[in-house]
């Protein structure tokens, strides 16, 4: 999953429309437009989609621990 810069809209950039396809500068410079408000940009590193899913795993880990303080 992506996140637009612009609109903060969380996509699947494999279904997202690829901007550059039939370009005449560059060809296929491999950037990626928003669906909602398209906002173009490049595609996340895979650093930081492993720094997002590690966020989120511990995010989710919080919360599972603070459920079970409470009962």
């Amino acid at each position: 999953m992506t996140t637009c810069g612009f609109c903060g809209l969380e996509f699947d950039p494999a279904s997202a429309e690829v901007t550059c396809q039939g370009c005449p500068v560059v060809g296929n410079c491999g950037l990626v437009r928003c669906p909602r408000c398209g906002y173009e940009m490049p595609p996340e590193s895979k650093l930081a989609q492993w720094l997002r899913e590690l966020g989120r795993s511990v995010r989710q880990r919080a919360s599972g621990d603070r459920i079970q303080e409470q009962s």
